[in-house]
């Protein structure tokens, strides 16, 4: 019984901490931004331009003097959800990353005309600590964290480069790579000077950065490109299957999309022939029907698991 009550407790307490996040609303004599709580009631008074939800719960981005019919975006910051400023409202961009973390920016210039990113970005945390300087660039909605590391990017008016950020807003690996492919099971993708290769999560290179192309790792393999052909390494970097094919994507569901002959088709894991080398292209291997949509010249079709096509 004394389980059953905390567990009740336990619920209980979770639904009113959700049902407690205040949520935007437009007060129409003012015509500016505040917040309500469940009940209706105004607990953050209706003072900006624009106002996001609480996304992660704990912070949301403000703005004050924004008029977009004029082309003017003003100035960003962050509040709380009791509508303290934890970031001041005088950025040019400010967005919420999780993990207690910010992206600020400096020096953009809004544009109706033109959603080109500019300006600076640097990370701080809730104490309105920068932790890193001003030095990144791009569109603040793609600073997303994958697996507990998010992409930063610079630009030194001639080449963008790319590095990772960790959940604590440390710069793990320098913005110094021509690509970053994010992490997935475990391993990132690098990208530097035309080679490819993988890190593990402890940033170490576990796979050398020597292969023409490569794709993520899906289902513990990744498709990978070496003296124009490709294959299929795993984690350790094994080649498991061999540099033979054309050209080779990542597996779903066991399968993978390969060609061959300027043709394709698909395999499996043990590099067996699913559906022949005969198409133009295979469109998708993942549906609820367990079918396989091929285009056969100007035509798009469904084949089955074992490469039997399918009548419309």
């Amino acid at each position: 019984m004394k389980r059953i009550t905390l567990l009740v407790i336990l619920i209980g307490s979770v639904f009113f901490a959700t049902a407690q996040k205040p949520e935007p609303f437009l007060d129409e004599k003012t015509n500016k931004y505040g917040y309500k709580d469940e009940t209706g009631k105004v607990v953050i008074k209706p003072v900006y331009d624009i106002a996001y939800e609480f996304t992660d719960g704990k912070y949301a981005e403000v703005n004050i003097g924004a008029d977009y019919s004029n082309n003017k975006g003003d100035k960003w910051g962050i509040i709380d959800i009791k509508g303290k400023l934890i970031h001041p409202i005088k950025y040019d961009r400010a967005q919420c990353l999780g993990y207690n973390l910010f992206a600020l920016n400096i020096g953009h210039k809004f544009s109706n005309m033109d959603a080109t990113p500019s300006g600076k970005i640097a990370i701080f945390n809730a104490s309105g600590k920068a932790l890193t300087p001003f030095a990144y660039s791009g569109f603040l909605i793609a600073i997303r964290f994958e697996e507990g590391y998010a992409p930063l990017e610079t630009w030194d008016g001639k080449k963008q480069r790319y590095g990772l950020l960790d959940s604590t807003g440390k710069v793990a690996v320098p913005a110094k790579y021509d690509e970053v492919g994010g992490f997935r099971e475990g391993f990132c993708k690098l990208v530097l000077n035309g080679k490819a290769g993988f890190i593990d999560k402890t940033t170490k290179m576990v796979i050398p950065m020597k292969y023409e192309a490569a794709t993520l790792f899906s289902e513990g393999l990744a498709s990978v490109k070496l003296n124009g052909k490709w294959g299929f390494v795993d984690p350790k970097g094994k080649e498991v299957i061999a540099f033979q094919y054309e050209e080779a994507r990542y597996f779903e569901e066991g399968y993978a999309a390969a060609k061959q002959d300027g043709k394709w088709g698909v395999i499996n894991k043990e590099n067996k022939v699913i559906v022949g080398f005969i198409y133009d292209d295979i469109v998708w291997i993942k549906n609820d029907a367990n079918d396989i949509r091929v285009k056969k010249g100007n035509k798009y079709i469904n084949v089955d698991r074992q490469g039997n096509e399918k009548k419309d």
